[in-house]
């Protein structure tokens, strides 16, 4: 009894403390507040989370310039996601993987369920986890999506690179950098912290000695580079007539030698790119028709019973 009372105790306590944090990036009647903290009850009790794990998000939302109510959605998608993704650690962890995710490739608030749908349906099909794919894509997705690549490429890429590296983080690394080292970004590589050795001096440079390896051109037109993804498909489908050192030219001018092992998986492995690639893109409803089923297991009427 006197442990059920502490308890009670500091849930008033966290509860009370994610409202303040809310209460300091919107700016919202008394009356709102109240109707959203009854409501962030009973949403916690239906997707089986925390009353302070939906004020969190949803405070950490709006902090990042999103409305009151576009906050509350897309904190009980980050909630949801935290449930039925997998290695995921905290509802924080999935906030930040959203969020990474949203800004760089300009998903609204109402669409922002479709990257859980994404993340789930390929982690539940290939050699990496829901989770993994969103840690990929915080190291990964603004990179890529200045690139050119759209997310279900940049999601097939992650997936086929760590099915050999199985290191979510490396590969995510591995996709800023390669991404960059194409665009010519030298100066963006030596601010993150990357290798810029071996790097082409030029995008025509870069351009004239991956076609004379390999055949293919990195470029659209004069303008305007080919997607990462595009680019990297084209070179999969020369790889196997490559020579070694051929290959191995290739590898260093566009991943350099750090990130090597990546790119070589990749080619590998690229497949299995094109698979996760129609995986992703075919993955609407995913995530909820998981939900419905974790809904039934004994851990989420603990945490339903708890919320209560």
């Amino acid at each position: 009894a006197i442990r059920g009372l502490k308890d009670m105790y500091q849930n008033v306590v966290n509860i009370d403390s994610a409202m303040v944090e809310l209460k300091k990036v919107t700016n919202e009647t008394d009356e709102s507040y109240n109707t959203f903290l009854k409501g962030t009850n009973k949403k916690a009790q239906e997707i089986g989370t925390t009353i302070t794990g939906l004020v969190s998000s949803t405070a950490d939302f709006a902090r990042l310039g999103y409305n009151f109510e576009e906050s509350q959605k897309l904190a009980e998608v980050a909630n949801i996601y935290a449930v039925v993704g997998d290695e995921i650690e905290n509802v924080d962890v999935a906030t930040e993987s959203i969020i990474s995710t949203m800004k760089a490739f300009n998903i609204n608030a109402n669409d922002s369920i479709s990257i859980v749908d994404k993340f789930n349906e390929v982690g539940n099909n290939f050699a990496i986890s829901s989770g993994g794919i969103g840690e990929a894509m915080k190291r990964s997705a603004s990179s890529m999506a200045a690139a050119g690549n759209t997310i279900d490429e940049t999601i097939a890429l992650i997936t086929a690179a760590n099915t050999v590296v199985q290191n979510p983080e490396k590969v995510g690394t591995a996709f800023k950098t390669i991404s960059m080292r194409i665009r010519g970004a030298k100066t963006e590589l030596e601010e993150a912290g990357e290798s810029t050795e071996g790097m082409a001096e030029s995008t025509a440079k870069l351009q004239k000695e991956i076609k004379a390896l390999s055949g293919v051109d990195i470029m659209k037109n004069k303008d305007e580079f080919k997607s990462t993804y595009q680019i990297l498909d084209e070179l999969a489908q020369k790889w196997g007539g490559l020579t070694d050192i051929q290959q191995a030219s290739i590898i260093e001018l566009l991943a350099g030698k750090h990130q090597g092992n990546v790119m070589a998986s990749l080619m590998n492995n690229f497949d299995e790119a094109r698979e996760a690639l129609a995986v992703s893109m075919g993955s609407d409803g995913s995530a909820m028709k998981e939900h419905e089923k974790w809904l039934d297991s004994v851990e989420a009427k603990q945490l339903q019973l708890k919320a209560a």
